[in-house]
């Protein structure tokens, strides 16, 4: 990265290394005319960012950031009467941020959930009714933490996004081969 503020020459170089382990059970079974489909698992990732910057002015400055990811969730699908479906999923993620840039040396620990209900009913072939709530968000990436014009300092307070999404729709089939979709979504992001 080579970027240029107020007349002063930036040279940055950063080395970023991500691995991911994802265990998941899937269950999948029938009970009195009721399908059921339940997925549930463990995501662990790290993240580490080596930065080493050089100015023109001549300063040098060299870091490491660290982000430790541990989420767990579930999600179960009702099927009832092969006419309604039924979804519904929780998930509780947690992420450490250890920053060790010059001078500076914090943790920062972040607890979120995530959540998503839904329903959906066929009324015909190729028709359908919906609905859906999903409540989620997104952590800041390692990048956006590091802030290279303000002096190279790294902001531990950035907070995650989060999100709320409701949608409803539906489909019908006007004659075989030719439907008509309609959906209507709402997002509200912090």
């Amino acid at each position: 990265l080579f970027e240029t503020y107020s007349g002063r020459r930036l040279d940055a170089d950063t080395t970023t290394d991500i691995w991911t382990v994802s265990p998941q059970l899937v269950f999948r079974g029938d009970f009195d005319g009721i399908s059921n489909h339940v997925t549930m698992g463990v995501d662990f990732t790290r993240a580490t960012q080596d930065v080493d910057n050089t100015s023109s002015s001549g300063g040098s400055e060299t870091g490491a950031l660290e982000k430790d990811n541990i989420a767990y969730y579930f999600h179960d699908r009702l099927g009832v009467e092969v006419k309604i479906f039924l979804s519904g999923g929780y998930g509780h993620d947690r992420v450490k941020f250890k920053y060790d840039y010059e001078d500076e040396k914090s943790n920062n620990i972040i607890d979120e959930e995530a959540a998503n209900i839904g329903i959906n009913y066929a009324f015909g072939p190729g028709s359908k009714l919906y609905g859906s709530f999903t409540q989620g968000f997104r952590y800041p990436v390692i990048d956006e933490q590091f802030d290279y014009k303000r002096n190279n300092e790294v902001d531990p307070d950035l907070q995650p996004q989060r999100s709320r999404n409701y949608e409803a729709g539906g489909s019908v089939q006007i004659v075989a081969g030719f439907v008509s979709r309609l959906n209507l979504f709402r997002t509200e992001t912090k």
